[in-house]
């Protein structure tokens, strides 16, 4: 019987071209995710999800740009989060706020919540 010691960070473990040419195009998106996603949650903690899911769209060479590039990363996630229109902020209430500075042209985060879970 084998017995692989696996890592338990995977999220920690480089890409090189030969472990990405090894995988199916779902495998290869899978593995740069399990990387990205930690890098986006130290950014943006709240919308690492969504931000990492938007961001697997793109091409999976301009990816590993961003998992080696911290600078080429946040602006990408800044990039991610005008284009989703959600700012960040959570309400007490749990809720996102929708960022309205495309709109007045500043991030209105003073406004008050208005959900109906308050």
């Amino acid at each position: 019987m084998c017995v692989y010691n696996l890592p338990t960070d995977i999220a920690s473990q480089p890409l090189n071209a030969a472990m990405l040419a090894a995988a199916s195009p779902d495998e290869q998106k899978q593995m740069i995710g399990e990387r990205l996603f930690p890098l986006v949650s130290k950014l943006q903690p709240k919308l690492a999800g969504k931000i990492t899911g938007m961001l697997l769209e793109m091409d999976n060479a301009e990816l590993l740009m961003l998992l080696d590039s911290n600078e080429a990363l946040q602006a990408k996630v800044e990039e991610a989060i005008a284009v989703s229109g959600v700012c960040g902020w959570v309400n007490g209430c749990g809720c996102e706020s929708v960022c309205l500075s495309r709109i007045f042209e500043v991030c209105l985060l003073e406004i008050t919540c208005v959900c109906t879970y308050i």
